[in-house]
């Protein structure tokens, strides 16, 4: 590790390290809840509405394909996210 004589590039490199490790955490990628029972389809708007109307207005949803082994057929389930991440 370098040594530095400059307090000022010290402050600078520090900053820089600092604001490295907390961009991660402002993205707010959406935090999973959970996924309803499996359906041979699923609809962006109606997944979305369901997802509102039992968890909130917080709420981002996704068609996912139902990775269960014992499906006869392959199904789609509708997912829930928050949107804030936490």
């Amino acid at each position: 590790m370098a040594v530095f004589t400059n307090n000022m590039a010290v402050a600078v490199w520090l900053g820089a390290l600092m604001l490295m490790a907390t961009l991660p955490a402002l993205e707010g990628k959406p935090a999973f809840i959970g996924c309803f029972e499996v359906h041979q389809n699923c609809f962006p708007d109606d997944s979305q509405k369901r997802c509102e109307d039992d968890l909130g207005k917080d709420m981002l949803s996704e068609c996912q394909w139902d990775h269960g082994v014992l499906q006869p057929y392959p199904g789609l389930q509708c997912c829930c996210f928050r949107k804030d991440g936490t």
